[in-house]
């Protein structure tokens, strides 16, 4: 229930106006009653660490503190069954993203994902950190590399076009092949380019397995917005 929630509850039920400051500090009390405050949380992640080795034992559990102030740094996580079924049975197609932790002390989650048989993603490791950075990339992708270099096929990354994750994987992964989410390039060309057509035929041609299908969307594109057809032939889609 949302604080805003709570202050409409208190009105029609008991007739009472509280502020949405009252109302927040009343469901962190509630909540930290059931799941414990967000520095319970930090202090037991070793411990967390311990349990997840102890239950799946061959994955990785682990988690860093500055040794001077002992503050958190990062904890990564990444079980045995999704290493073994990314070396075992899945495409050596693997997906890097991040996104921000919105709760009291924020940071970045970073994640690798795989590509399973039904085009579906399928979670590797994940790792929680302070700041998205290629300090924390380098980190991330070096404590993982002997586990996702098993796999018997050429491995193809796919992300965004963040400067410091591109340089980590070249460095990291020297083998590799590195593509670029559509969705990223999509966004940034509809600053430049509109139509009622653009978002099909664009994500069309991304999606398109075979050549000649990813021409067809191209061509219709080329008709119908000739300027972004240009636009994504020119546009760098691979490192």
């Amino acid at each position: 229930m949302t604080p805003k929630a709570i202050k409409t509850r208190m009105k029609t039920k008991f007739g009472v106006e509280i502020s949405y400051w009252t109302a927040w500090n009343a469901r962190q009390i509630y909540m930290e009653s059931i799941v414990g405050s967000y520095d319970q949380g930090y202090n037991e992640l070793p411990s967390l660490c311990v349990e997840i080795l102890k239950s799946n034992p061959g994955s990785i559990a682990r988690t860093w503190r500055q040794d001077d102030t002992l503050q958190w740094t990062g904890t990564l996580v990444a079980s045995r069954a999704s290493l073994n079924g990314f070396v075992k049975g899945y495409r050596p197609i693997l997906g890097l993203d991040g996104y921000f932790l919105k709760e009291k002390y924020g940071g970045v989650c970073l994640s690798v994902l795989s590509l399973d048989t039904n085009n579906c993603w399928f979670p590797i490791g994940v790792y929680m950190c302070r700041t998205e950075c290629k300090d924390s990339w380098t980190d991330f992708l070096t404590k993982v590399e002997p586990y996702l270099s098993a796999h018997p096929g050429k491995l193809t990354f796919i992300s965004d076009r963040q400067k410091g994750l591109i340089d980590s994987v070249a460095e990291i992964f020297l083998h590799a092949n590195h593509r670029f989410f559509f969705r990223h390039m999509f966004k940034k060309m509809k600053k430049y380019h509109k139509g009622a057509r653009l978002e099909r035929l664009s994500w069309g041609a991304a999606r398109a397995f075979r050549q000649t299908k990813k021409q067809e969307f191209l061509n219709q594109l080329g008709i119908d917005i000739p300027g972004a057809k240009d636009y994504l032939e020119k546009e760098p889609y691979e490192h």
